[in-house]
């Protein structure tokens, strides 16, 4: 009965611990994958990460229920979450642009542009992820109970699908095996460039959202510690935010003038729609933060 009792437990603590070998392995493979090419280690690859990803799907479930110290699980569960994500970002971020020059015969300007984005998706996800462990300390210090909020819970559901689907695409080997597995890792990793920019954007969104998530919360006591009543500093730096949206609206819409330019308006019209999210996003965070 003790042996049944702690199963759930070592299911629980595998389901945790087991995806960071999990994604390292999958780095390997990518790793060999650059190297030589071989469509074998790619699929490996692929599997290591859809199963990492599985895992991060139930873990915190499991954690909630059946870990001996639910906090401690938690606290796990984010480190590694940090870990595994600045090991998958910058790892796919490396794999588009090898791509571009080991793979595609004639890379397009939107290619080009698609490895650009996925760079500032990579740089985007670690500053959220530092932001947010920065807000949580702040949080702590004055003793304030953490929450989950909707971007934060969505981020963290989305984030884990979107770097197995981009090491997918980013490591893919033409003419590969002709087993069924591979036939179908092949669907993802010839994946349409519009799909790839729509799954991106709404993604970027979602990490914006996150940071705006975490700024609403704690904001005010973080800004308390840091500008000691100074109105001026204190407005300053409330400013950058919406600042920063307003920045990757003004992007958007010129991107959108880009592809527009050369007649591709289905991408276009995929970012002039991620253009109007950031400048509905970058109106209501100065609303929220009362700047306007």
């Amino acid at each position: 009965m003790a042996h049944s009792g702690r199963l759930p437990q070592r299911i629980t603590a595998i389901l945790v611990f087991g995806r960071l070998p999990l994604v390292f392995g999958g780095m390997l493979c990518a790793v060999t994958v650059m190297w030589n090419q071989n469509p074998t280690l790619y699929m490996v690859g692929v599997i290591l990460l859809f199963l990492s990803m599985s895992f991060d799907l139930v873990d915190g479930w499991f954690a909630a229920r059946f870990y001996p110290h639910p906090q401690m699980a938690q606290l796990a569960d984010r480190i590694l979450d940090k870990l595994i994500y600045s090991i998958i970002f910058p790892l796919v971020a490396v794999g588009c642009m090898w791509r571009l020059h080991y793979v595609l015969p004639d890379p397009k300007k939107t290619e080009l542009l698609h490895a650009v984005l996925v760079l500032f998706l990579a740089i985007t996800v670690l500053v959220r992820d530092n932001f947010a462990h920065f807000m949580r300390g702040v949080a702590l210090r004055f003793d304030q109970e953490l929450e989950y909020r909707e971007f934060t819970r969505l981020r963290t559901i989305v984030a884990a699908p979107v770097g197995a689907l981009l090491f997918a695409y980013a490591f893919y080997i033409p003419n590969g095996s002709p087993s069924q597995v591979y036939r179908w890792i092949a669907r993802l990793g010839e994946t349409p460039l519009r799909t790839l920019f729509f799954i991106e954007i709404v993604f970027f969104i979602i990490n914006f959202g996150s940071i705006a998530g975490y700024i609403r919360k704690y904001g005010t006591l973080c800004l308390d510690d840091l500008c000691l009543g100074n109105a001026q500093l204190r407005r300053k730096i409330l400013a950058f935010f919406p600042n920063a949206l307003t920045v990757m609206n003004a992007t958007m819409g010129l991107l959108a003038v880009f592809f527009a330019y050369q007649d591709r308006i289905r991408e276009a019209s995929l970012f002039l729609i991620g253009a109007a999210l950031f400048d509905k996003l970058d109106g209501a965070v100065a609303r929220r933060l009362g700047l306007t």
